[in-house]
């Protein structure tokens, strides 16, 4: 493989929480910025994967968390920060490891019996760039419990909401079998838990949705098991970041 591109200065150190902190990577065209993530974290970010597509990390590995700032002379795309990323995992974190390609359990995300419900976006506007503003959850008149995980105008946009967003141990990998292309305009909400006090004392709560409930109400789409051919990253070394 050609030498990874690298960052023009880059810093790694460690990050302790002493309150809420902004855990998605902050990108422009000269500076990728990621506060309290653990390597693990980085290591799907940067390599498009889903948590179950990595194994053989030791446990400080998905537990401590570090900040990590990377600058380019000259702007840059985001693919190539996530090149440089990888560079910093290798640099930095001496992390190697083997790759397999082999038939296993997906969900695959297709469209629901009942009919697709989301419609072709006519403009870049209408499907919201994946940007989740006020105004436009407002628009949207929602209940007023209901929280908003995703908005975007592709396919591919939603295929990564549910892999980034999938942080169980053992969650499956989600791949698109709808066949469909183009833009859309797509705003899922899910519903809070709900919770109505019962005669005598106490409540009975009806769980929150799920991420798949919502997007199989909102643009009639589901998931659905099967298998499918798809990368395994299994490590073979990984150490403490050196200092910067």
């Amino acid at each position: 493989a050609p030498p990874l591109p690298a960052f023009g200065a880059v810093s790694v150190k460690p990050f302790v929480a002493t309150g809420p902190w902004h855990r998605i990577p902050q990108v422009n065209p000269k500076r990728l910025y990621i506060e309290g993530c653990s390597l693990r974290e980085m290591i799907v970010y940067a390599y498009g994967i889903n948590y179950s597509q990595i194994d053989g990390l030791p446990e400080w590995a998905k537990r401590q968390y570090f900040r990590v700032e990377g600058v380019t002379d000259k702007p840059t795309t985001h693919d190539q920060m996530l090149l440089m990323l990888r560079r910093v995992l290798v640099e930095r974190f001496q992390f190697a490891f083997t790759e397999t390609d082999a038939m296993q359990p997906v969900d695959a995300l297709v469209v629901s019996p009942k009919g697709l419900k989301m419609k072709p976006s006519t403009s870049d506007s209408d499907c919201g760039n994946g940007v989740i503003t006020f105004d436009r959850v407002k628009a949207a008149k929602l209940p007023p419990n209901a929280s908003v995980p995703f908005a975007g105008c592709t396919v591919a946009e939603l295929l990564k909401g549910f892999n980034l967003g999938r942080e169980i141990e053992h969650g499956l990998p989600v791949i698109d079998k709808t066949g469909l292309t183009g833009q859309y305009s797509m705003l899922v909400w899910e519903r809070g838990a709900e919770c109505q006090e019962i005669p005598g004392g106490g409540q009975h709560c009806d769980p929150a949705e799920t991420l798949e409930d919502a997007v199989k109400r909102e643009l009639g789409l589901e998931l659905v098991k099967t298998t499918a051919r798809y990368r395994v990253l299994h490590t073979t070394k990984v150490a403490p970041p050196s200092a910067n």
